[in-house]
């Protein structure tokens, strides 16, 4: 019986079965390996916890920090993982280990099938999937914790992309609806996606809409979606005013820095970041065919909202770089036959995709281990557990983690989430208080936990006014386990001078009481 050779089309399927094989373990291992939710998610845990403390019904705050934060984040990630914690009888730490991880699975047929419309090719779109499974930027800030929001908006986004580009090149009702219906749930997700998405509907109506059609189905899509929103928006507004979402948008980060990211290697690939550079090669050549479509989606972003611009372009990036090896790079070697179905055949091809394969395979796998140790780990949290019962409940505390990014530093953030208590060197929450630059705090925060590396302790904190102006009860330190700093081997002598009292050691952490 002869064998059907393979078509162009069937190797791109098998990119797409790869992508989900390769794609789901490198979202399953992280959480699996770190048994708590990665780096961030305190601030959400607690929202979640006050979703189902209130009965399912919206509060109109949330406590965490010591501080009554308006509850006007888009609530319905909350809303899916406080059902899916009542549905499943687990605990909602539990729900946002793994929902994120999930969810980004579905994100790769989604990628496939935006891919296939963009690039008109099952193979391209194959690849692109491929790609995007294996890249490491495609999970680092929605895998954590914080992705219980965040990767439903990635989802959604997506989503609503394929179906708004879809409505334009159709006019078909169907598409339109579906548009409407995925831009309302990332309205109802996550604000930053939200942001992006109005960004892709301008850009895509732009390109392909300039016309008194696509201004009418632009301007339908977004009455609709308005209007399916104003349950939400409407009841936030009179709750709170405006003032906790103009507060919040200064978290954005919109600083001439963020712009350099254009030229930097964000895909974070452990070994040479071929696919950064594939990326550029496609833009390049696309612009030279006249085709704006995928270099303006990747370059619109980081005008709009610079900080989560990078998770937008992990979508884009790997539809560039598969258009840039299948049109450009593969057809360039001179001793083999040109063109795509020459994939699997000649050893050029096989050496170039064998390097490719093993550069994203091994390097996602090193990325993901070193992803999960960023977590609170069982030891700290014992600690924080004896803070809960055996400390004032209006303690102020102190956390020198040594984590110098304020957005990284998940030791600080699950602190208020798990001991009930109050941090000063916390930063989740102030970006919806109107009195505080969310900027300059997040910058001051830095400079306060650099003071976990210098011998003068707590002289450096003096500089930096605490215990002086911003006074507080408790000062805790984390060692590093591996490596640790001379001075911190052992308890300081200042820990027990001055009236101040060693309370609490471990391997990891030390806990002193301040008069």
């Amino acid at each position: 019986m002869n064998k059907r050779p393979l078509t162009i089309d069937d190797i791109g399927t098998l990119f797409l079965l790869v992508a989900i094989l390769f794609g789901a373990w490198f979202r399953i291992f992280p959480p699996l390996d770190a048994g708590f939710p990665i780096n961030d998610g305190g601030l959400f845990y607690s929202m979640i916890e006050a979703i189902r403390q209130n009965e399912f019904k919206i509060p109109q705050t949330v406590l965490f920090n010591g501080l009554e934060i308006p509850f006007v984040y888009p609530p319905l990630g909350f809303y899916i993982a406080a059902f899916a914690s009542a549905i499943f009888h687990t605990d909602t730490l539990t729900i946002l280990r793994w929902m994120p991880a999930i969810t980004l699975i579905c994100t790769i047929p989604a990628v496939f099938a935006l891919a296939q419309n963009f690039l008109k090719s099952r193979l391209e779109a194959g690849l692109a999937a491929l790609i995007y499974a294996l890249l490491p930027r495609s999970i680092t800030w929605l895998i954590m914790g914080g992705g219980v929001t965040r990767s439903l908006g990635q989802l959604f986004l997506i989503l609503a992309a394929l179906n708004l580009y879809k409505m334009y090149a159709t006019s078909e009702r169907k598409f339109t609806v579906a548009a409407v219906i995925f831009c309302s749930l990332v309205v109802m997700t996550h604000p930053e996606a939200a942001i992006h998405t109005i960004g892709i509907a301008l850009t895509l109506a732009f390109l392909h809409a300039r016309n008194r059609r696509g201004f009418f189905q632009t301007a339908l899509v977004g009455a609709c979606t308005l209007l399916a929103t104003t349950p939400w928006w409407v009841t936030m507004l009179v709750r709170h005013g405006a003032a906790p979402f103009i507060s919040a948008s200064q978290s954005g980060f919109h600083d001439l820095a963020y712009f350099y990211a254009f030229f930097i290697a964000y895909t974070q690939e452990k070994f040479i970041p071929f696919i950064a550079v594939f990326a550029w090669i496609g833009i390049i050549y696309l612009l030279s065919k006249r085709e704006y479509t995928l270099p303006a989606l990747f370059v619109i972003p980081f005008l709009i909202e610079p900080r989560n611009a990078p998770n937008i372009g992990t979508i884009t990036i790997p539809m560039l770089a598969a258009h840039a090896i299948i049109q450009v790079l593969l057809p360039s070697f001179a001793s083999a036959p040109s063109g795509a179905t020459s994939l699997l055949g000649a050893k050029p091809q096989k050496l170039f995709a064998a390097t490719i394969a093993f550069c994203l395979i091994v390097g996602m796998q090193i990325f993901g281990m070193e992803m999960s140790v960023n977590r609170v780990h069982p030891e700290t949290r014992q600690a924080y557990e004896w803070i809960k019962q055996h400390t004032p409940p209006d303690s102020r505390f102190v956390i020198l983690s040594g984590i110098v990014g304020s957005l990284e530093d998940f030791n600080n953030e699950w602190f208020p989430a798990l001991t009930d208590r109050v941090s000063l060197t916390t930063l989740q929450g102030l970006e919806w208080n109107e009195n505080i630059n969310f900027n300059e705090y997040s910058a001051w925060l830095g400079d306060v936990q650099n003071c976990r590396f210098d011998p003068e302790v707590l002289g450096c904190l003096r500089a930096q006014d605490l215990g002086t102006q911003r006074k507080f009860d408790y000062l805790i330190i984390l060692r590093s386990v591996s490596e640790p700093p001379l001075y911190l081997a052992n308890v300081p002598e200042w820990a027990t001078e001055g009236g101040r009292s060693l309370v609490y050691e471990s391997q990891e952490i030390f806990i002193v009481e301040f008069p």
